[in-house]
């Protein structure tokens, strides 16, 4: 540890995958730093902790402040969006203002109709926080849940003006991938594709351009769930056999994308080092 960082070194050969979207914060240190070390002994380098309120984004930027290969999001989940969410993003904006580089993104933000914070408030919490990512240029990390038509119109009032538009766990259908990647949205697959009855998703996997896609985790605790970023790997894995192609070759894709939305060095060749 250097200071008050854990340093992992690993050869820049042997990072080869990204996590676009966890929730480590809402782990014990002690099973955070452990995830960090199973992760990049698996090659996955590249790790997004993503905020649902102002509290988890602090803690998600602390983590990463800790952690080497760790990146943060600041932003305010639609189940978050309740009377007082304007207070939450005025703490989310601070955090953003700080202008620390390894807060890379705004979110997770968007439209959830299946949770109970009333819509009128989404909607408003999901504008404010687009509003931000493009006040301090930063990717926008989306949640969008019943709502992908609503999400891709509020999108397209501003996403000209974002670094990069991520769509976060895509589950939707066809017509709805079409109109995210008019947008120039990035597409992140989770470990759904993984799962039985998922053909209709699948099947989507080689409609995303190379330098669209995204892999995931979701990782967060719940019970009887195992999920922690080392499981990209299986999750890039699907999608090279869905796409038809090497499994080494989605991995560069899916993380010079992952670097280059949240505007992180690549090399001269797209390679990025660790």
């Amino acid at each position: 540890m250097v200071g008050n960082r854990h340093v992992d070194r690993l050869a820049p050969d042997k990072c080869r995958y990204a996590d676009s979207h966890t929730h480590l914060d809402r782990y014990p240190a002690a099973v955070v730093a452990r995830m960090v070390r199973t992760a990049r002994a698996a090659g996955v380098c590249d790790v997004l902790v993503v905020g649902i309120d102002a509290a988890s984004s602090a803690r998600a930027l602390r983590l990463a402040r800790r952690h080497r290969g760790l990146t943060a999001a600041a932003g305010l989940h639609p189940q978050s969006a309740d009377d007082g969410f304007a207070r939450e993003l005025a703490a989310v904006r601070a955090l953003l203002a700080g202008d620390d580089p390894r807060l890379r993104a705004v979110g997770e933000a968007g439209l959830d109709r299946t949770v109970a914070a009333p819509l009128a408030l989404q909607r408003r919490a999901f504008a404010a926080q687009l509003a931000l990512a493009v006040e301090f240029r930063r990717a926008v990390v989306v949640h969008s849940v019943g709502a992908h038509a609503e999400v891709a119109a509020m999108l397209a009032d501003v996403a000209a003006q974002l670094p990069a538009v991520i769509i976060h766990y895509f589950t939707g259908e066809r017509h709805e991938l079409a109109r995210f990647l008019a947008l120039g949205c990035l597409i992140s697959f989770g470990r759904l594709i993984l799962k039985p009855g998922q053909e209709a998703l699948r099947a989507l996997v080689p409609l995303v351009p190379a330098d669209r896609l995204l892999a995931e985790t979701d990782t967060y605790p719940l019970p009887g769930r195992t999920t922690e970023p080392s499981g990209v790997v299986d999750v890039v894995q699907r999608l090279a056999r869905l796409r038809g192609e090497d499994a080494a070759v989605t991995a560069r894709h899916t993380r010079a994308n992952f670097r280059r939305a949240l505007g992180l060095a690549t090399d001269r060749e797209g390679l990025l080092s660790c």
